[in-house]
């Protein structure tokens, strides 16, 4: 969760890469989210844990202790996928690539960057490959 006395900073015109004060800001809330991934990947560790078949449960509480483990191994990997991807956006702050879109190396917007901290690219070409 973004901290509440986190400003946001005026966004620049959508023609230029994101400015000095707009990356701050952004590796800031980059950063908190990775803490909360990770936070949350390790509070699930025990979630994952392999149902062992020699525990006396009943035969619908092994079912449902399944299907729970199941659901917490695809939050784990979806969380995975979140870290690994805002990593990604933290490595193009440090070379200055940071919200400039892969595909038509125009300025991804500042609201979009907002929502999706870790976007790389912009709000045209999503649509286009959609």
């Amino acid at each position: 969760m973004l901290s509440p006395h986190l400003p946001f900073p005026t966004p620049s015109v959508f023609v230029d890469p994101v400015d000095a004060d707009e990356r701050d800001y952004f590796r800031t809330v980059i950063e908190e989210r990775l803490e909360e991934n990770r936070a949350e990947l390790a509070r699930l560790a025990d979630s994952t844990a392999p149902i062992e078949p020699d525990v006396a449960i009943g035969r619908l509480s092994r079912l449902d202790a399944m299907q729970m483990q199941q659901t917490a191994l695809a939050q784990q990997r979806s969380l995975q996928q979140d870290i690994r991807n805002l990593e990604a956006a933290l490595e193009r702050l440090a070379a200055d690539r940071f919200g400039t879109c892969h595909q038509c190396r125009q300025a991804i917007a500042f609201t979009r960057l907002q929502a999706q901290p870790a976007a790389r690219i912009c709000g045209h070409c999503a649509e286009r490959i959609r």
